[in-house]
């Protein structure tokens, strides 16, 4: 049985604007921030589920994007690089993953 957690009646936004994306996941799985290129007009997209008491979500904001976040220091957050690069700083560590 093929079954997938995230699927067509999981998305939310398709082709929007990153910040409105970016407004709906501070407000239902957490706070954070964004800054995008200063040109362009990327396109963002995202699927979100409740899953238990874990939210799962596939967010893409459709170009290079710094992500900010004070909450990652008190709560657990688990990323899965589907394609891309990420590079991620915290605890005076760095650790890029492509």
């Amino acid at each position: 049985m093929n079954a997938s957690l995230l699927s067509e009646r999981s998305r939310v936004f398709e082709r929007a604007d990153p910040y409105a994306v970016s407004g709906y996941v501070n407000r239902h799985v957490g706070t954070h921030c964004i800054r995008l290129p200063a040109a362009g007009r990327p396109q963002a997209s995202l699927d979100h589920r409740t899953f238990a008491s874990l939210d799962l979500c596939r967010i893409s904001y459709g170009a290079a994007v710094r992500v900010t976040s004070p909450a990652l220091e008190s709560i657990f957050h688990l990323q899965i690089l589907l394609r891309g690069h990420c590079l991620w700083r915290g605890g005076g560590q760095e650790h890029a993953l492509a």
